[in-house]
């Protein structure tokens, strides 16, 4: 347990007690929606960014933009099929037997034309551990988010939620602490903004929100 329970002293201690911060809505108070913007922003200190209908579709487009643009997470690489993928059971095993089946979206409960996966580590609040996983792209989901071929995939190591964030942040820790000094803000909120932390993006208010085309 940490000594501080009202928000994390570092990024080192967010991800030892993980389990404890996971529930926490940390980001609240960092991340400003503005109606009407397609982008994440910076300005005086100040994380701003557009209201999305569900916090999938904000993680998928608008963040995937935004860590595209500044080059975070090297060790993803979607050129070449590399992608996040989160679960709560083993998978890979499933994948190795060739019985892994659709993703379906549970906003609308359609089935997908693939396996849905995710270019950064979102998704980690509802997932104890993940994987990294290569495959074909095929089609964008309902979220905004990659459908690999079930056909194509190739599984790596699965992984400990604690574990996947240690390695995000190891890919990334001279990006956050040098944007940090930059746009003057702390490199926890930083952390938490690349993670996709819960922004309160909905429900959405009618013309109020970028669209989906817009924040691609």
């Amino acid at each position: 347990m940490p000594q501080n329970r009202n928000e994390p002293a570092s990024i080192k201690q967010y991800i030892e007690h993980i389990e404890y911060w996971v529930d926490k809505p940390a980001l609240d108070s960092v991340l400003k929606i503005v109606g009407g913007a397609s982008e994440i922003a910076v300005c005086d200190g100040v994380l701003t960014g557009p209201r999305c209908p569900t916090d999938e579709r904000w993680c998928n487009c608008a963040l995937a933009r935004f860590s595209r643009r500044y080059g975070i997470d090297r060790r993803i690489r979607e050129d070449e099929g590399l992608y996040y993928r989160w679960t709560k059971k083993d998978e890979i095993a499933f994948i190795e037997r060739g019985d892994i089946t659709a993703s379906r979206n549970h906003r609308t409960g359609r089935l997908e034309a693939g396996l849905s996966v995710a270019a950064g580590p979102w998704y980690y609040r509802s997932y104890p551990r993940g994987y990294f996983l290569r495959g074909e792209r095929i089609d964008i989901g309902a979220d905004g988010e990659p459908i690999l071929a079930l056909d194509s995939l190739r599984p790596e190591s699965m992984m400990t939620r604690r574990q996947m964030l240690n390695q995000f942040y190891a890919e990334n820790v001279g990006l956050i602490s040098r944007l940090s000094k930059q746009w003057g803000i702390s490199e926890i909120a930083l952390f938490l903004l690349l993670l996709g932390q819960p922004s309160g993006n909905y429900p959405e208010q009618p013309g109020d929100a970028a669209t989906a085309s817009q924040i691609l």
